[in-house]
């Protein structure tokens, strides 16, 4: 089973609502990675350094999320910002 260190809430504002997407940071020993679900639909692993590992375009780029490229970085730029607290 892998240790959930903590679960954090990113909230994107957009033109017209609020997305919110929920980041599941967990401990693999020398290496932590961060799950990013919208609602119940994984989305996108991303590593410590920010890389993504594994990827759900095809779901992300959909209705609801319509998540694209600049929305990403913003939320990985978030989850690098919480390796330093």
């Amino acid at each position: 089973m892998t240790p959930l260190l903590k679960t954090l809430i990113y909230k994107h504002k957009g033109e017209n609502d609020t997305q919110e997407f929920m980041i599941k940071e967990k401990d693999y020993g020398e290496l932590v990675l961060y799950d990013i679900f919208f609602k119940e639909t994984f989305l996108f692993t991303i590593s410590q350094n920010g890389e993504v590992l594994l990827s759900n375009w095809e779901c992300a780029k959909c209705e609801p999320v319509n998540l694209n490229e600049n929305t990403l970085k913003q939320i990985n730029t978030f989850i690098v910002s919480q390796r330093s607290h």
